[in-house]
């Protein structure tokens, strides 16, 4: 496996305390954003009280110091389902959860970790050395519906919105820990808008990136209010964001070594983006036309 333990894990990490913080001594008055009709607050309340959300980066001690690579999901799932066992915040801290999670999780390539692993480990071949690494997510709470599934983005509007007022400082904190050379892979639509947000100070993407595609097609990038309050991303080249801009595009931030990669999402459910005779071929090209 890639991810070895040669790279030390930061295991006192200030943005880490923000978010355990930010969940557990607050009134989490902030979780009323969402709408009720998907989410269930005593559901993620419950999560919360079990210590496996919110979920802490599980980061390098030199990642963003040194040549780094971040991986950007969208939601965790059920933490505890697959660590099985819960977590009592009075008597244990991050350190115990981290490990945990890395060895348990990261390392035995559980879920989407085996597809991280491969990305990781064709990128470290092309850069000819290891790079520090960050897991994070774009929400750090695990929210789940009525049925205390990880779900409830049938209202993306209120999910947006609880993400921008409540958890993204701390995506853009992590972001500005960046100092040196940094390969940043988005898996959704929302991930790669709130990246770019951070980034783009202009009035167009042309201000703060360069974009490069492989089929030389111009990149579009707008987010709309639709009536019933929920978002509307649109991130394409002529298509979706999964066959259009997924593994052909990467967004280079002018006058750094930072590049946004997106690609799909790495669960199963979609497999038919990541064919083996394809993906990683399309992959190994977007990546050197980086470096």
């Amino acid at each position: 496996m890639a991810f070895t333990n040669k790279l030390k894990l930061k295991m006192d990490d200030k943005i880490n305390d923000e978010i355990w913080i930010n969940l557990n001594t607050n009134d989490r008055a902030g979780l009323n954003l969402l709408d009720a009709k998907y989410f269930s607050i005593d559901n993620i309340i419950r999560e919360i009280n079990t210590g496996c959300s919110p979920c802490p980066d599980i980061l390098t001690e030199n990642f963003g110091s040194k040549p780094s690579v971040m991986f950007v999901s969208t939601v965790y799932g059920l933490v505890n389902k697959y660590l099985k066992q819960e977590y009592n915040r009075s008597k244990q801290g991050w350190n115990t959860f981290c490990n945990d999670f890395y060895k348990k999780i990261i390392q035995s390539g559980t879920g989407i970790y085996k597809r991280l692993d491969k990305i990781y480990r064709l990128l470290a071949e092309i850069k000819g050395q290891e790079l520090d690494f960050c897991f994070t997510e774009l929400v750090k709470t695990v929210l789940v519906d009525h049925d205390n599934k990880v779900s409830g983005l049938g209202s993306k509007g209120s999910f947006i919105k609880y993400f921008e007022e409540v958890e993204f400082r701390f995506l853009e904190e992590r972001i500005n820990q960046i100092k040196n050379e940094c390969f940043i892979f988005s898996f959704s639509e929302e991930v790669t808008y709130f990246l770019i947000k951070i980034f783009n100070k202009g009035t167009t993407l042309e201000d703060d990136f360069n974009i490069l595609h492989t089929e030389n097609k111009k990149v579009n990038i707008d987010i709309r209010i639709k009536r019933n309050g929920d978002y509307k991303f649109n991130i394409e080249a002529g298509g979706t964001y999964s066959n259009s801009v997924a593994f052909k595009t990467v967004l280079k931030v002018k006058d750094k070594k930072v590049y946004i990669i997106p690609l799909p999402h790495p669960s199963t459910a979609n497999n038919k983006y990541w064919q083996e005779n394809q993906c990683w071929e399309q992959l190994k090209e977007l990546l050197k036309m980086c470096i």
